[in-house]
C-alpha cells in the first residue's frame, strides 16, 4: 500500500514523519492541514490498513480519501456534543439518534 503525494511522489507507512515536514504538502493537499497531529496519525494508520490495493487488484475499483468540506471543523468536544445540538438526544434510542444525526448532517452538509 502506498499513498500518492504531489510534493514527494508517494508515501509508504514509515513516511509519516516526512508528511509533517516543511517540504511535504500531503495534509495540505487534502484540506487537512489543521487536523491535530494525533488525529493525523490515526488517519495515516487507518489509510494503510484499508485494503485499497487488494480491492483495486481484484475488482479495478479505486478507493481514496475525499474531504468534502474543508471548512468543517473537528467536533469541539463539549460545545458541539450531540446532546447539546439535538434536543432530547440523551433520551433517544440508538435508531432515533442515528436518524437525528442524519437529519442534522443533511441540513448542514451539501455534497
Amino acid at each position: 500500500m502506498k499513498l500518492p503525494c504531489r510534493s514527494c511522489g508517494i508515501h509508504f507507512p514509515g513516511d509519516y514523519e516526512v508528511t509533517l515536514g516543511d517540504t511535504c504538502f500531503f495534509w495540505e493537499d487534502r484540506g487537512l492541514s489543521n487536523l491535530p497531529e494525533p488525529e493525523k496519525r490515526l488517519l495515516w494508520d487507518w489509510m494503510f490498513t484499508m485494503p485499497a490495493d487488494r480491492i483495486w487488484l481484484e475488482t479495478t475499483f479505486v478507493l481514496g480519501l475525499n474531504v468534502v468540506d474543508r471548512k468543517m471543523t473537528i467536533v469541539e468536544k463539549a460545545k458541539n456534543s450531540w446532546h447539546r445540538i439535538i434536543k432530547g438526544y440523551n433520551k433517544m434510542s440508538e435508531a432515533e439518534r442515528q436518524a437525528a444525526q442524519k437529519k442534522y448532517f443533511n441540513n448542514k452538509v451539501r455534497f
